[in-house]
C-alpha cells in the first residue's frame, strides 16, 4: 500500500525520516532523505568584444540568493567549458587570462548557501582588443626637402598613436625617434643626405603592433634653397616618390628653377636639368616625354646646389589606339605611320586647308570630311561604339559610317589632341595640327 503526505513550503535542505506505528509501537525510522529545490538559470549575461584591452568583462543579473558564481569559458559555444573563476555576490567578472583577439565563450553558475547550484546561464561570446595590424604603404620623401624627410603612410583603424622608427641600415638597426598621432610624420633630426631607412608601428590600448613596409628617405643638399617646380602639373599625381606625376609618351611640361638668393634661374648658363630616364629631355624650362620613357626622376642643378626631385610615372598603353585611317588621302604625313613618336604634341599629325570646303554654315568653321581609325588589341573597332572627344575643342567629330569617323570641323587652326572612350578604357591622344596651308 503507498501512502502520500504533502508537506507545504519545506525549508531548502530540510531532512526528512518517516516512522511506522500500529498504535501500541512505533517502527524504526527510514533512511534520511534531503530537499533540494532546484535554482534557476543566471540571466542577462554579457560579455564585451573587444572594447577592453587585455581582458574581457562579464556581467550578468543579480541573483536572489546567490552567494557565489563560477564563471565557465569555453572557446566554442557548443564545446567543453572549465571554471576560470569564482566571483562572489558581485555580478562582473574580468577574464584578465584572455588572449588578445581570440574568441571565447563564457556561461554563469550560481550557488546559494546551503550548496545548491543553478543551472549554467545562455553563453555569450567576447574576446579581448586586439592589437592593431601593421601600417601599410609607408612612403618618405627623397631629396624633396632640404631640412627634414615627409612620412605618409594608410591610417590604421582604431590606432591612437603611430611610432616611427630609423635605421642608417636598410633591414635593420631601427631605434625610435617619435611619435605621431596622426599618419604622417616629420623627420627634422636628419643629419646629412645619406638614404635613412624608416618604418612605422602602430599602437592602440592593447599594444603596439609589427613593423610595416620599410621605406628609404633623405633630404636635399643642405641650405642649397634650390626648388625645381612644374609650372603646368599633369592632372594625375603630386611629383612626390609616393604619388609621382602620371603622364604619357608626347607631352610636355614646363618648369621652374628658383633659388633663394637668385631667384628665377630656370634659363641660367649655370643651370643644369637631370632626368634618369634619357628619352625625358628638359631644356629651356620644357620637359618632353620622347617615345621609350619609362619611369624617371627628375631634378636641378644650379651652382653645385641640387634641387628637390619629381617623380613622374608613365600611363599604362592602353588597348585602345586611333590613327588616321590610311586609305584617306586627306592626311599629309602619312607614310610616318611608322614613327612612334607620330601623332605627339611634338610631331603632330597635319590636316591642311586645301581640301576643306568652304564655310558653308557662316559659323566660322570649315568643313572637311577625313577618316580616323579606331583599333584594340589589333582588332578594328566601330566607331559608332565609342565616345569621341577634343582638347581643346577645337573640333566636332561625328559619326560618318561604320569603321571611321568623319565629318571634322575646325573652328581655330591650332594643335590639339583627339581621343576616344570605350566603356572600359581611354585611348591615346592623338595630336593633330590644323593648318591655313600645306
Amino acid at each position: 500500500m503507498l501512502f502520500t503526505y504533502l508537506l507545504s513550503n519545506p525549508v531548502n535542505g530540510a531532512h526528512f525520516r518517516l516512522v511506522g506505528s500500529d498504535g501500541t509501537s512505533d517502527s524504526s525510522p527510514s533512511n534520511t532523505v534531503v530537499y533540494s529545490a532546484a535554482l534557476p538559470a543566471v540571466t542577462g549575461l554579457t560579455a564585451t568584444q573587444g572594447s577592453v584591452a587585455q581582458k574581457v568583462t562579464l556581467s550578468w543579473d543579480s541573483f536572489t540568493g546567490a552567494t557565489q558564481y563560477a564563471a565557465l569559458r569555453g572557446t566554442s559555444k557548443n564545446g567543453t567549458y572549465v571554471e576560470i573563476g569564482t566571483p562572489t555576490a558581485a555580478t562582473i567578472f574580468d577574464d584578465t587570462t584572455a588572449q588578445p583577439g581570440t574568441h571565447y565563450w563564457y556561461k554563469i553558475i550560481a550557488s546559494d548557501g546551503s550548496g545548491m547550484i543553478s543551472s549554467p546561464s545562455a553563453g555569450a561570446e567576447g574576446w579581448a582588443m586586439d592589437m592593431p595590424p601593421a601600417p601599410a604603404n609607408l612612403a618618405a620623401s627623397d631629396a624633396t626637402f632640404t631640412d627634414h624627410v615627409h612620412l605618409d603612410w594608410d591610417a590604421v583603424s582604431g590606432a591612437t598613436n603611430y611610432h616611427v622608427w630609423r635605421s642608417d641600415t636598410q633591414g635593420s638597426g631601427h631605434v625610435e625617434i617619435g611619435t605621431s598621432p596622426t599618419n604622417s610624420y616629420d623627420d627634422a633630426t636628419v643629419a646629412d643626405t645619406a638614404p635613412k631607412y624608416y618604418y612605422v608601428t602602430a599602437e592602440n590600448a592593447a599594444g603596439i603592433s609589427v613593423p610595416g613596409n620599410e621605406d628609404a628617405g633623405s633630404i636635399g643638399p643642405s641650405g642649397s634653397g634650390l626648388t625645381l617646380v612644374i609650372t603646368n602639373p599633369p592632372a594625375q599625381g603630386d611629383g612626390s616618390s609616393g604619388d609621382p606625376y602620371v603622364v604619357n609618351v608626347g607631352e610636355n611640361y614646363g618648369f621652374t628653377l628658383t633659388d633663394s638668393v637668385d631667384g628665377d634661374v630656370t634659363l641660367s648658363p649655370n643651370s643644369l636639368y637631370q632626368t634618369s630616364d634619357p628619352n625625358a629631355t628638359a631644356s629651356n624650362g620644357n620637359l618632353s616625354i620622347g617615345p621609350g620613357t619609362g619611369d624617371f626622376e627628375f631634378d636641378g642643378t644650379y651652382q653645385s646646389n641640387q634641387s628637390n626631385k619629381v617623380y613622374f610615372k608613365m600611363q599604362a598603353a592602353s588597348a585602345l589606339v586611333i590613327l588616321p585611317h590610311p586609305i584617306d588621302p586627306n592626311w599629309l604625313g602619312v607614310p610616318n605611320f611608322s614613327d612612334p613618336d607620330a601623332g605627339t604634341s611634338s610631331n603632330a599629325y597635319v590636316m591642311h586647308n586645301a581640301s576643306f570646303n568652304p564655310d558653308n554654315n557662316n559659323d566660322g568653321t570649315y568643313d572637311d570630311n577625313f577618316m580616323l581609325e579606331a583599333k584594340e588589341n589589333g582588332n578594328v573597332v566601330d566607331n559608332e561604339t565609342l565616345t569621341w572627344a577634343s582638347f581643346p575643342p577645337f573640333v566636332a567629330l561625328d559619326v560618318n559610317n561604320t569603321g571611321t569617323k568623319g565629318q571634322f570641323h575646325a573652328n581655330q587652326f591650332s594643335v590639339g589632341y583627339i581621343f576616344a572612350q570605350s566603356v572600359t578604357e581611354e585611348s591615346n591622344h592623338l595630336y593633330v595640327e590644323v593648318t591655313l596651308t600645306p
